[in-house]
């Protein structure tokens, strides 16, 4: 196996193993991998589900299956040894047949979801709320949220996705939001609560909130600043900063804005925006920094403007796969 291909994500993995099926020092690796995070081994099931999950439908087009492997005899060479096909080009197929399996597992995700959630979006979809209070919020593509109100109290669970919250303040009934990593209560305020795989993050446009993260503790964020919590190998990392308060929920008005934030944290911003799947080649890619304004109504042109910001390549798959690949 080549020595810079170092797998970060389960669908790198699988490649990984796939390749090398008996190399017992990448196996160790792996296994260590699976155990330093959660998160990790929550990638994995699903990957795995995912792949079960393709390979049960495989049956019902066994016979355009068949029909294609027909074509590829009466067309291969009728003398020779067999070509064998470049380890790149194995590992981008691998990696396309991974990500198809895992968008079948999404779908089946997905069906869970909508009878958990109170509002839910689509794909390239964006949904405004008007709340009972005079609130708002805007559900961002893909994106979910489950309502708790009574009398005395405004719960809001953000399931997935993402949401924009325009808050009419209520002392007497508090409006908090709940993530697995933050409670954020009202202050008067609109902010952004945001979830992706292994990061979530809290923004506000106008006002305050007061935050409680995985710490227990609390501490306020006013307008223009942000907190973010990343899964990383040794538990969680909490980053906080600040930037132009406008930019807070850009991409309610269909932009993406990056400010040093990773390749794969951007990539998973726009999937919501694409409809199939795209796959991140090559661990160092995905932690490469990215600073940038992203068109959410063309997401294939931004995951073609990522890859030139690194001189990668992009291999559109088909119109519902895309692979980033470094070079």
């Amino acid at each position: 196996m080549s020595e810079d291909f170092n797998p970060t994500t389960a669908i790198e993995w699988k490649i990984a193993l796939s390749e090398e099926p008996d190399d017992s020092v990448l196996r160790e690796r792996f296994e260590a991998w699976l155990a330093a995070a959660e998160d990790h081994r929550k990638e994995w099931r699903e990957l795995t589900q995912g792949l079960e999950n393709f390979r049960q439908i495989g049956p019902l087009y066994r016979e355009k299956w068949a029909s294609l492997s027909n074509v590829e005899q009466n067309t291969a060479p009728k003398q020779g040894r067999p070509k064998r096909r470049p380890a790149s080009f194995v590992r981008l197929s691998i990696a396309g047949f991974a990500a198809a399996a895992a968008v079948t597992f999404i779908w089946s995700s997905d069906l869970l979801l909508r009878l958990q959630a109170d509002y839910v979006t689509g794909t390239a979809e964006t949904r405004t709320v008007s709340l009972s209070d005079g609130s708002e919020l805007i559900l961002a593509p893909r994106s979910a949220v489950k309502m708790s109100y009574s009398v005395e109290k405004r719960d809001i669970r953000l399931l997935k996705g993402e949401a924009l919250f325009k808050v009419r303040h209520d002392m007497a009934r508090p409006f908090e939001v709940h993530t697995d990593k933050f409670t954020v209560t009202d202050i008067g305020t609109i902010f952004d609560v945001r979830m992706s795989q292994g990061e979530e993050e809290v923004s506000v446009r106008e006002g305050e909130v007061r935050v409680q993260d995985v710490s227990g503790g609390f501490h306020n964020l006013n307008a223009g600043t942000w907190e973010r919590i990343r899964t990383v190998s040794s538990g969680v990392s909490v980053t906080q900063g600040s930037g132009a308060p406008e930019d807070v929920g850009a991409w309610s008005a269909g932009q993406i804005i990056a400010k040093e934030n990773s390749v794969s944290s951007v990539v998973d911003r726009l999937k919501p925006y694409y409809r199939g799947g795209v796959v991140l080649y090559g661990s160092s890619f995905g932690e490469k920094s990215l600073t940038g304004v992203y068109d959410t109504s063309d997401p294939t042109g931004a995951f073609r403007a990522i890859a030139a910001a690194h001189h990668a390549q992009m291999h559109q798959v088909s119109p519902w796969l895309t692979i980033l690949a470094a070079p």
